[in-house]
């Protein structure tokens, strides 16, 4: 049995949309500020020298973590990054990053998953990785882009 799973998570930063999108788009600097991030490896780039897929090893979850191939597509007048998986643990993954600018000088980041699995896993699971993991991720940008703030 096949099961579906869709989640949107969303939270305020103090920061322009294109400083959310810079930090996202910066693959290779996740180590630095996403801690359940092990090795980010490019795998392919575009005519205009972005990454179009790249290879993560996380340690979410489970002991020996799990690894994910992800093709991206840029929507910059947007700041919208598109992902989808292509490899790895969850072969059927898709989703976007998206920062809209706020009246109040913040920034709303949104985070949407789609995750397609052959199983259905325990409630608890999923609410831990597609909630739990999901707002983890808002929360870490949101340190790394406003730890100067004083």
């Amino acid at each position: 049995m096949r099961k579906e799973y869709n989640t949107t998570q969303s939270l305020e930063i103090i920061a322009a949309p294109e400083e959310c999108y810079r930090l996202l788009c910066d693959f290779e600097g996740y180590p630095k500020w996403f801690k359940n991030v092990r090795k980010v490896s490019i795998t392919d780039l575009g005519e205009d020298g972005r990454p179009l897929r790249a290879h993560y090893v996380f340690d979410i979850a489970i002991k020996q973590g799990f690894q994910i191939v992800l093709e991206y597509g840029y929507e910059d007048d947007k700041c919208r990054l598109n992902y989808k998986s292509v490899g790895g643990t969850f072969s059927d993954a898709s989703g976007y990053y998206q920062f809209r600018r706020l009246t109040t000088g913040k920034t709303l980041a949104e985070f949407h998953v789609h995750v397609g699995l052959g199983v259905v896993l325990p409630s608890k699971i999923t609410s831990y990785l597609m909630d739990v993991v999901q707002v983890g991720v808002l929360k870490m940008m949101k340190n790394e882009l406003e730890k100067d703030i004083t």
